[in-house]
């Protein structure tokens, strides 16, 4: 329901009945392309395209984006309608309901129906995307989008951890992907000379020996970038890690420090660490180190941050 992904990905909706007047929105980095005609959003990996103003039919919308796959617009032909998650990812709780980067905050197609002749729409003065449009009378305005964030889907993350023998533990909420008999890694650490790095020859990674302090998703990216200005460890390659990578450091076994991962790491009194996976375009994969599973983390959630890297890139 549009309820259930408002709240999912914590966007901000505010219709009295059906909305999520408590999301916080997520976060956005806005870089204009093409002059101006396009906005590409660092955070979601998605494309906007600027140059439709005219309110117009769902039909003419439909041809709009054809005549923009076919002029090659930004040099793109996979230009479309957007879904009702993407534009409401777009949402903020302030006035006005959209950033002034995309213009007039007016009501915009989704591609999403919600009924034969219906379609959502998203309505970014009132800050609601409780309105249903027909799709052969009314007329709203077009923002095409292109590009597409990478989503790990519960059946994909349970497949990765089958797979790669990864362990995570089995709760009452997580059993279709939980694998409580994986064996994990057999980790050879090497904690370098000033204590700031732990090298595992098992895996060829490199990690930060300490877990930063408690975070969201957009202070996790600055705290990487700083990493890499200030040459941590004499790197300038950190990164946050995959999925893959953080469960590899991920032990079956609790151990001393009452955690599913080696005493060797500094957990800085933290009990979640971030991934750069997404369950969803506003929701990381985050491991819960004390549990030792994997759990869903809005871009907003605050946890620890480990960095990775490797001499490959």
């Amino acid at each position: 329901s549009m309820l259930y992904r408002a709240k999912k990905n914590n966007f901000f909706d505010a219709d009295e009945e059906d909305g999520n007047k408590t999301g916080g929105g997520i976060p956005h980095k806005f870089i204009t392309l093409e002059n101006g005609n396009i906005v590409y959003d660092e955070f979601t990996e998605l494309y906007w395209d600027l140059t439709s103003s005219e309110k117009m039919e769902f039909m003419q919308a439909q041809e709009y984006i054809a005549n923009l796959n076919a002029k090659m617009h930004g040099g793109y032909s996979d230009w479309r309608m957007p879904s009702l998650e993407e534009l409401m990812s777009l949402m903020e709780p302030g006035i006005p309901h959209i950033n002034p980067v995309f213009g007039e905050p007016n009501s915009k197609w989704s591609r999403d129906r919600s009924s034969f002749s219906s379609v959502w729409t998203v309505a970014f003065v009132e800050g609601k995307s409780y309105n249903i449009s027909d799709i052969i009378i009314d007329k709203d305005q077009l923002m095409a989008v292109r590009g597409k964030p990478a989503i790990l889907s519960e059946s994909q993350l349970g497949k990765i951890l089958k797979e790669s023998d990864f362990f995570c533990k089995n709760t009452e909420w997580n059993a279709s992907y939980a694998n409580p008999n994986g064996a994990g890694v057999n980790n050879a650490y090497e904690l370098s000379q000033d204590g700031k790095t732990i090298f595992d020859r098992t895996t060829g990674f490199y990690w930060t020996q300490t877990l930063s302090n408690s975070m969201n998703y957009e202070e996790a990216l600055q705290y990487i970038q700083d990493l890499n200005t200030d040459k941590f460890g004499q790197f300038n390659n950190w990164r946050l890690p995959s999925l893959k990578e953080i469960m590899t450091i991920i032990e079956p076994e609790e151990q001393g420090n009452g955690m599913h991962i080696n005493p060797i790491f500094n957990l800085n009194n933290q009990k979640f660490v971030n991934t750069r996976e997404r369950y969803s375009i506003g929701v990381t994969w985050c491991v819960n180190l004390n549990g030792g599973f994997l759990v869903r983390c809005p871009y907003r959630f605050y946890s620890g941050v480990l960095a990775v890297r490797d001499e490959s890139r």
